[in-house]
């Protein structure tokens, strides 16, 4: 999981700065992991973490932080955050997907859709 977070050395220009690098995804699945290996207490650090980030974004990142609210019995943000992240979508079905995977329902991404690693990540992990 730790590679997930690793930048090779010579990439471009480099690592971004940290204020620019996104790693709500790798959060999110190490906090899975974390409480599936009864670790539920490393598991909460990164749900709050998560929580935490600024949720102003479209990417999959911000529907992470709504489910991380969520997880930590915060409903009402939790709920809130989901809305804000579902208006930024400019697909509606992306919205669609993302409260399905919110509700632990089956989701699958709309094949005519845009998509990227982390949303692939999501789905993929979501299935399991």
């Amino acid at each position: 999981m730790a590679s997930a977070r690793e930048w090779p050395e010579h990439l471009g220009a480099g690592k971004p700065y940290p204020e620019d690098v996104d790693e709500r995804v790798e959060d999110w699945m190490a906090a899975q992991c974390l409480e599936r290996a009864g670790k539920p207490g490393e598991a909460r650090v990164l749900f709050e973490r998560l929580a935490a980030a600024p949720r102003a974004r479209s990417a999959v990142g911000g529907l992470l932080s709504a489910a991380s609210l969520a997880v930590l019995g915060r409903r009402d943000d939790a709920a809130r955050a989901l809305d804000e992240w579902a208006a930024l979508q400019t697909d509606p079905r992306i919205g669609a997907w993302g409260r399905r995977i919110f509700e632990g329902q089956p989701a699958i991404w709309p094949a005519d859709a845009l998509s990227n690693e982390e949303q692939r990540a999501v789905t993929a992990w979501h299935q399991k």
